[in-house]
């Protein structure tokens, strides 16, 4: 599924907030993975107080210890529990930090780091959160066809999914469809009007 935005950078939030990480190149993979969640409680309790540029500087941190294991160069290949263990830990923090973009209003960094969630393949729960969040972000910048699609395709792995399947639901009203175009920039919305 294509974006209508040009993919951000996936690791950094932004320039203004920096990872405090330091990576020390004795670290073995299960110390990194053990500090990635330490990391994640961290950034969730920052979420859950409304903190959310602080907690997404946190997940931020998340991705660069785990691309970066070991000190500073990309890592070498994993083992099959190793490669499944980033992938799960990768996730999880780019799927937090889309949720964080959400509540701050950066829809294109939620988009991005939807899409590595679903690069990663994890499936899953992990799979319908990150659709349902890009569904939120392509809603919010006037894309109803992707915010459907991505809505639809979240309902279609997990059924009775409250969020999307309310979500999905609205796009029967073209009322709400209209609601949506509205916000889309002119050549979104002349390519949407052939769809109402």
């Amino acid at each position: 599924m294509a974006s209508p935005c040009p993919p951000c950078p996936s690791s950094s939030p932004s320039s203004s907030y920096s990872s405090s990480a330091s990576y020390a190149a004795d670290d073995d993979d299960e110390n990194v993975f053990e500090r990635a969640e330490r990391l994640k409680a961290r950034g969730n309790d920052l979420f859950k107080r409304g903190e959310y540029r602080r907690a997404n500087a946190v997940y931020s941190e998340i991705v660069d210890l785990v691309h970066l294991r070991g000190g500073g160069e990309p890592t070498s290949p994993l083992s099959a529990d190793d490669d499944e263990m980033e992938k799960a830990v990768l996730g999880a923090a780019y799927c937090n930090r889309a949720a964080g973009w959400l509540q701050v209003g950066e829809w294109r960094n939620a988009v991005a780091d939807c899409d590595e969630v679903l690069r990663l393949g994890q499936g899953g729960s992990l799979t319908v959160k990150a659709l349902y969040r890009r569904g939120k972000a392509h809603e919010a910048f006037g894309d109803a066809d992707s915010a459907r699609r991505d809505f639809e395709n979240a309902l279609q792995l997990e059924p009775h999914n409250k969020p999307a399947l309310e979500a999905f639901e609205n796009y029967k009203s073209v009322l709400h469809r209209l609601v949506v175009l509205s916000r889309a920039t002119p050549e979104v919305r002349s390519r949407q009007r052939k769809g109402l």
